[in-house]
């Protein structure tokens, strides 16, 4: 798991991050403290750019689960990413709103600890939750799903669904035009584009997020707008994704362990 942010900090907690035995030989100039840090030869590497980096990979939890702490293990960081909502109803509608992202979360643990985690779902309108709890002290935090965008009224297309921002500010979706074509959903990183005439608004760019040293990942981009003809373009894959079709769910959300 990763290095904790606070706390002592021996060699040996480094050791066994980059794969080698706790008691090796290890240099701080070397191939895998490099890696480790992110810093590249022949910049200097402290202790302190160690903390918060991990080698061993992130876990991805797609579905409810519970997850048990391993022993020695006594924090845990994570990324909690609520479900993307759906398009609204019919031609000329808004794009979903893509999903909460919770990028700061981490719980003391102990070793056995269970922690339950919920992953919320796409569904016809608004996503689903996603949430991680520590069963034995109550900890919790809770990404909320994207809402799905807003039908047509007359010739007036839908705004785009809302998301909501880390802190739980509020993201909106860009109007509708009247050309009967659907605004672009909000992401946690910026609200919608508006449609202008005949061209559907662009929904939020993805959030960016680097995991670790090796890893990264593109979270809940906002749905882009529906025309007057009822087409959209294919809703993307990234976890929390708002929707661009009719018809179709937004992404579901995501846990990331880290």
């Amino acid at each position: 798991m990763t290095i904790s942010l606070t706390g002592p900090l021996s060699l040996s907690t480094v050791n066994t991050e980059v794969g080698a035995g706790a008691s090796n030989t290890i240099n701080l100039g070397g191939a895998n403290a490099r890696l480790l840090a992110g810093i590249a030869a022949p910049g200097q590497i402290r202790m302190s750019d160690l903390r918060g980096r991990s080698l061993r990979g992130a876990q991805y939890f797609t579905a409810t689960t519970v997850y048990t702490v391993a022993s020695g293990v006594t924090f845990l960081r994570f990324i909690v990413v609520g479900a993307g909502g759906a398009a609204g109803v019919g031609v000329g509608s808004g794009g979903g709103g893509g999903g909460q992202v919770i990028n700061t979360g981490s719980f003391a643990v102990l070793g056995g600890d269970t922690v339950a985690i919920s992953v919320g779902v796409g569904t016809a309108s608004r996503g689903g939750n996603s949430s991680v709890t520590n069963s034995r002290t109550g900890a919790s935090v809770t990404a909320r799903g994207g809402f799905a965008g807003l039908a047509r009224v007359g010739t007036v297309g839908g705004t785009g669904g809302v998301s909501f921002n880390s802190l739980n500010g509020t993201q909106y979706g860009g109007a509708g035009s009247t050309s009967t074509v659907g605004g672009g959903g909000a992401g946690p990183v910026s609200g919608g584009s508006a449609a202008v005439l005949s061209t559907p608004g662009a929904g939020a760019v993805a959030l960016f997020i680097q995991i670790n040293s090796t890893q990264s990942v593109y979270l809940s981009p906002g749905g882009r707008g529906i025309d007057a003809l009822g087409v959209g373009v294919v809703t993307s894959s990234s976890y929390g994704s708002g929707a661009s079709e009719l018809g179709v769910n937004g992404a579901a959300g995501v846990v990331i362990l880290y």
